[in-house]
C-alpha cells in the first residue's frame, strides 16, 4: 500500500536542534526532533529528510544505552506522541496500539482488563515499537521468549511512503526483519500485541541464595519448567569457588483455585512506590547510593545483597508491576555514574557453551580489574529474528561504569569479551552497544544474514534515509 508523499513541505519546519544522550551518557548528538502524533505526520517528516539529504533516525523513549537512536548530523523522529489504544479484541486478547505507547500504558490497559503483558523489558518507559525493534525480553525469556514472538501483526512505514502489513501469513520475511530491526527499515504504525490472561495482579515471588556460578545454571536448569519469570543478579567480586554466586529471583502467576483478588489489578496496587519506608521520596534515593558508586561501595553492596536478599523476599507478593519493572523503583539510578556515565554490555551463549563462557568472561573482568556495577544472568530462549537471532542458552549483561580514564581499560577488556563470546559459538546484542568494532558485525550475523540485511533495507529503504549513529558505525560498510 502507497501513502501519497505530497505532503507539502511549506508546512514543515526544521526544529531546533537538542541535545540527547544514550540512556547510558556516554554518548549523545544534537539533532533536530520531529514528534509526529499522526500517520500523515510521520510520512512529511520522511519527506522532509527526503528531499534535504538528510538521514533520519526513529526515537522512541530513548533507552538504549548506546547510539541506537542518535543521529549525528540528521534528524530524530520520536514517536512518543504516536500513542494511542486503536482496539481490543476480547476474543483473542488482542490489543491494537500505536508504536509509540509506552509499556506503562500498555500494562495499565491490560490490567483492566484482566491481562498482563506477555513480555515486560526493565523499564516501563520504553515504547512498544522501541522493545519491537531492539527485540527485548523480560524476566521470563526463558518461556516467553522475546516480543516478537507475541505479535499478531503490523504495519510498517518506509521512508517512501509504502506501508507493509506483516505477519506470520503476509510479507513474513519483512516481518521477522523488522522486529529486531533496530529500525532500518521503517517505522512501526500499528500493532496487534497479544496479552497474557492472568488471574491475578499479583506474582508469588521468592530469592534463592546460589553459592557460584555452577549451582545458578543447575537451579535455573532445574526450575526453568516450574516458574514462570527468573532472572539471576551476579556478584562479579566473589571469586574462587564462589566465582558467580548470586541471587535467583523467580516468580509464578497465581493459579485459577485461588480465590481471585480484584484490587492487586487496581491502579493504587500497580502503582510504583514514590518513598522508601514511608519518608524518603524515591526520586532521591539516588542521592543516597551515589556514595557507594565506586569499588568499595559496590563490593559492600553485593555482600549485603548476597546474604539478605534471599531472608527480604521468600515466598513474597508482589505486584506484577513491581517485580517486572523493577529498575523503575529508583528513578533516576543512572545518575549514581555521574560525573562518567555507563556502557552495557550483553551477549548470549548457548547452553552447552554458558558455563564455560560465562567463568571466562567473570574471570577476564576480575583480572583486567574491571569493576561491574551490576551484571545480570538470564535463561535465554532461542530467538529467530533477523538481527536478534540467538541460540537458545543464558544471556549475561553487564552494566560498566565509565569515566575517560578508564574507557581504554574497559575497550580492552571489551574487546578480549567478545573474542570470548565468539569462540564460544554466542552473539553479541547491538541494542545497546557503544564500542563494538565494526569488522566483528560479519561473524556474528554470517553472510545469509546480511544478504538478507541487504535485500530488505533495499526493498524498503534505497535510498539509505533511515540511518542511526549505530547503523553508520556498524552497517555502513555492510
Amino acid at each position: 500500500m502507497q501513502r501519497p508523499m505530497e505532503s507539502a513541505l511549506t508546512e514543515v519546519r526544521l526544529p531546533i536542534p537538542e541535545k540527547l544522550v544514550g540512556w547510558g551518557m556516554h554518548q549523545h548528538c544534537y539533532s533536530p526532533v520531529f514528534r509526529p502524533q499522526t500517520e500523515d505526520e510521520i510520512i512529511q517528516a520522511f519527506q522532509f529528510a527526503s528531499n534535504k539529504g538528510l538521514p533520519a533516525c526513529i526515537r522512541g523513549a530513548g533507552r538504549s544505552y548506546g547510539d541506537a537512536s542518535l543521529n549525528t548530523d540528521g534528524i530524530l523522529i520520536e514517536t512518543l506522541s504516536y500513542n494511542k489504544i486503536r482496539a481490543w479484541d476480547e476474543n483473542r486478547g488482542v490489543v491494537c496500539a500505536q508504536s509509540g505507547i509506552q509499556m506503562q500504558q500498555l500494562a495499565g490497559f491490560a490490567l483492566e482488563k484482566g491481562y498482563w503483558l506477555p513480555v515486560a523489558p526493565e523499564s516501563m518507559s520504553m515504547t512498544l515499537g522501541g522493545v519491537m525493534a531492539m527485540n527485548l525480553g523480560g524476566k521470563n525469556l526463558h518461556i516467553a521468549g522475546n516480543i516478537g514472538e507475541h505479535i499478531w501483526e503490523f504495519d510498517l512505514l518506509t521512508p517512501m511512503g509504502k506501508v507493509f502489513r506483516c505477519s506470520r501469513e503476509e510479507n513474513v520475511e519483512l516481518f521477522y526483519a523488522a522486529i529486531s530491526g533496530l529500525g532500518f527499515f521503517g517505522i512501526f504504525l500499528e500493532v496487534k500485541l497479544i496479552l497474557r490472561k492472568v488471574h491475578m495482579g499479583d506474582l508469588q515471588v521468592a530469592n534463592l541464595q546460589k553459592k557460584n556460578l555452577e549451582v545458578m545454571i543447575d537451579a535455573m536448569e532445574e526450575l526453568a519448567p516450574q516458574t514462570d519469570y527468573m532472572s539471576a543478579w551476579i556478584d562479579t567480586f566473589a571469586h574462587g569457588e564462589s566465582l558467580g554466586r548470586g541471587v535467583l529471583s523467580i516468580a509464578s502467576y497465581f493459579a485459577k483455585d485461588r480465590v481471585r483478588n480484584l484490587k492487586t489489578f487496581s491502579p493504587n496496587r500497580q502503582r510504583l512506590a514514590s518513598r522508601t519506608f514511608g519518608i524518603v521520596p524515591n526520586r532521591l534515593l539516588w542521592f543516597f547510593l551515589y556514595p557507594f558508586a565506586n569499588e568499595t561501595g559496590v563490593r559492600l553492596w553485593n555482600y549485603m545483597k548476597y546474604h539478605f536478599s534471599a531472608q527480604i523476599a521468600k515466598g513474597k507478593q508482589e505486584s506484577c508491576s513491581r517485580f517486572c519493572f523493577s529498575l523503575d523503583t529508583i528513578p533516576n539510578l543512572r545518575n549514581i555514574y555521574k560525573p562518567g556515565s555507563s556502557i552495557r554490555y550483553q551477549a548470549v551463549l548457548p547452553k552447552r557453551n554458558a558455563f564455560k563462557g560465562i567463568t571466562e568472561i567473570l574471570k577476564t573482568c576480575q583480572r583486567q580489574e574491571q569493576v561491574v556495577y551490576f551484571a545480570k544472568l538470564s535463561k535465554h530462549k532461542k530467538d529467530t529474528f533477523l538481527l536478534s537471532a540467538a541460540p537458545e542458552g543464558y544471556m549475561i549483561s553487564l552494566d560498566i561504569p565509565i569515566v575517560p580514564e578508564t574507557l581504554a581499560r574497559w575497550e580492552d577488556t571489551n574487546h578480549e569479551i567478545d573474542e570470548i563470546v565468539l569462540q564460544n559459538s554466542g552473539k553479541i546484542f547491538f541494542a545497546n552497544d557503544t564500542i563494538l568494532r565494526p569488522e566483528l558485525v560479519k561473524r556474528i550475523l554470517g553472510n545469509s544474514v546480511l544478504k538478507s540485511l541487504r535485500k530488505t533495507k533495499d526493498l524498503c529503504d534505497p535510498q539509505q534515509i533511515l540511518q542511526s549513529d549505530l547503523y553508520r558505525r556498524l552497517f555502513g560498510d555492510i
